[in-house]
């Protein structure tokens, strides 16, 4: 009677070791997916930056090579960017 109790009681020291076993890999699995999914945010981040970098010096460069350009950063009627002559010489 005691053995049988004996064994009981790992059986169910046993059932909640592997219990939390699973938990913490499951816990490890979510934490790995989040780090991952957090550095590719953070390098999609940076692409974006480096583009908008590009963009701003294009732009200088643009209104040092046209100064009758005025280059709009707000889109205008559906356009991300709209050049506007300074003058009506610039039209024609």
């Amino acid at each position: 009677m005691l053995e049988t109790e004996r064994e009981r009681v790992k059986k169910e020291a046993a059932d909640e070791n592997m219990l939390k076993i699973e938990e913490l890999r499951k816990k490890l699995e979510d934490q790995t997916a989040l780090a991952e999914e957090m550095k590719r945010k953070a390098e999609q981040g940076s692409m974006q930056l480096q583009g908008e970098v590009q963009e701003l010096v294009i732009e200088d460069h643009s209104t040092h090579i046209f100064p009758a350009l005025i280059l709009l950063r707000k889109p205008l009627f559906g356009l991300a960017k709209r050049r506007i002559p300074r003058t009506l010489c610039d039209i024609f």
